[in-house]
């Protein structure tokens, strides 16, 4: 049975009743306790660092996801001589 909220004497030591903690909201490899004391391992996908170049293929970088690192989208080289 998870505890939520301890109390020593008439002092409050802890509370996580009020807590609103989700999975959804806490990086993987992370945990906290929710407000009823359970452990919640969190969900967000860590995407680190990463160049994408410009092609024909869609490359998309899902919502949700935490972009740990630099997303860099590298330029398109000009075969005219034109800068975009």
């Amino acid at each position: 049975m998870a505890v939520s909220k301890v109390i020593f004497g008439t002092n409050t030591i802890i509370d996580l009743t009020n807590d609103n903690i989700t999975a959804s909201a806490l990086l993987s490899n992370y945990t906290a306790h929710g407000a009823n004391g359970e452990i919640i391992n969190g969900a967000i996908v860590s995407k680190a660092a990463a160049t994408y170049t410009p092609s024909s293929v869609v490359q998309t970088i899902p919502s949700g996801v935490y972009l740990a690192g630099a997303q860099t989208i590298s330029a398109i080289p000009s075969a005219s001589g034109v800068n975009f």
